[in-house]
């Protein structure tokens, strides 16, 4: 999470950062690039609390629904090998 000027807070995802350089970019949600700034500038941000580090344990979205998809065909898969043959 990152503090605008005007105090509101956006959810952005660090997407990329270079070792060279020490540029980093943020994207939204979408995908889209929605900041860029450099390394020595989000730590002075996070030490002044107009940045933290936000870790989801659920993970994204795309992942936990291709999750759910293979334990339900598993499942079904399960039901059929447990069925007598007629």
């Amino acid at each position: 999470d990152l503090a605008d000027e005007d105090g509101s807070v956006r959810r952005q995802r660090l997407s990329w950062y270079s070792l060279l350089t020490g540029h980093v970019l943020f994207v939204n949600p979408r995908g889209q690039k929605s900041s860029e700034t450099d390394l020595d500038t989000l730590a002075r941000q996070m030490a002044a609390g107009r940045a933290q580090l936000v870790t989801e344990e659920k993970g994204r979205l795309v992942d936990r629904a291709w999750q759910a998809s293979l334990s339900a065909l598993r499942a079904l898969a399960g039901r059929r090998r447990q069925e007598p043959d007629a």
